[in-house]
């Protein structure tokens, strides 16, 4: 990719004027003209129009050879219908898409591109790259949640597909099978497949649940969970994970303890705050507060 403060110019079939690649703001909010999802980072626009693609989608061919349909190719379509669903991320298509006509196989365009594999020439470089101890492109594992094994590889497309463990769309670096589009964040990837004795709860090891066709809550943040005891039904979101069970807080003089839920008697159950930002909380949410002694609160 080109720097982002050296602009290159493009003639895109969609638009009449030439687009400038130049690197956009996080606080930009238009979307794309072929993937409708806000543009941000490297991305060609038109200083005419209001006229902007990813800078991903901006450089797809008419046809790509995707791995999870080798038998055909896909082609570029500009009637994605509603009543069918992407083959990646499983959600009703939605503008523009890649399609196999004779199989019904449709992909986003986004999700197209976020699990298309590198070109060859992109390949070449990363063969160059990996002489590198810190460039890890092309490593594979084996992971307990897919029959085949995941390939590491950095995902910078925008796109609607979620992480078969945590839920939340991928992005950077991640791990995962193209051919059936079964993707994780490396984080999620490399997590401990069971979590022993846990100050939270220590009674049982907590297990990693990924691609769960049910969804359970977090006991802290009340997100979707993926570490779970199974006989309590108890449940930790990941990052709810390294959360201490206490903790000194500078507006504070004594100690804090993290509860799983709490509700200030004082005010109504809709009406509780935080003492720190004095936004509402949500008092079944988890949260620290002072600990309690014989002599109250």
């Amino acid at each position: 990719m080109k720097a982002a403060n050296t602009p290159s110019l493009l003639q895109h079939r969609f638009h009449k004027h030439a687009l400038v690649l130049q690197e956009l703001s996080k606080d930009f909010s238009l979307g794309c003209k072929i993937c409708s999802i806000s543009v941000k980072g490297p991305a060609y626009h038109c200083i005419d129009c209001e006229f902007f693609l990813h800078k991903s989608c901006a450089e797809l061919p008419p046809k790509i050879q995707h791995p999870s349909h080798p038998q055909h190719p896909l082609v570029f379509s500009m009637d994605a219908s509603p009543r069918f669903r992407c083959y990646g991320c499983r959600n009703a298509l939605r503008d523009k898409c890649y399609q196999c006509y004779d199989c019904e196989i449709d992909l986003h365009v986004g999700c197209a591109a976020a699990t298309l594999p590198p070109p060859k020439e992109e390949e070449q470089e990363d063969e160059q790259k990996h002489e590198d101890k810190n460039h890890h492109e092309e490593e594979m594992i084996e992971h307990f949640a897919h029959d085949h094994r995941l390939a590491s590889f950095r995902v910078d497309a925008p796109n609607y597909i979620e992480c078969k463990a945590c839920g939340q769309r991928i992005s950077g670096r991640v791990y995962g099978c193209r051919a059936c589009i079964f993707v994780l964040h490396e984080s999620c990837a490399l997590a401990s497949r069971e979590i022993i004795n846990h100050p939270f709860h220590p009674q049982h090891p907590l297990t990693l649940l990924v691609d769960s066709e049910t969804s359970f809550r977090c006991k802290v943040c009340e997100r979707i969970d993926f570490y779970r005891c199974v006989p309590c039904n108890y449940n930790l979101h990941f990052s709810c994970l390294p959360l201490p069970p206490s903790a000194k807080h500078e507006f504070h003089y004594h100690q804090l303890v993290l509860r799983d839920r709490f509700v200030d008697d004082l005010y109504d159950y809709e009406e509780q705050y935080c003492d720190v930002c004095e936004t509402l909380r949500h008092p079944e949410h988890g949260k620290s507060r002072e600990k309690e002694t014989n002599g109250g609160h």
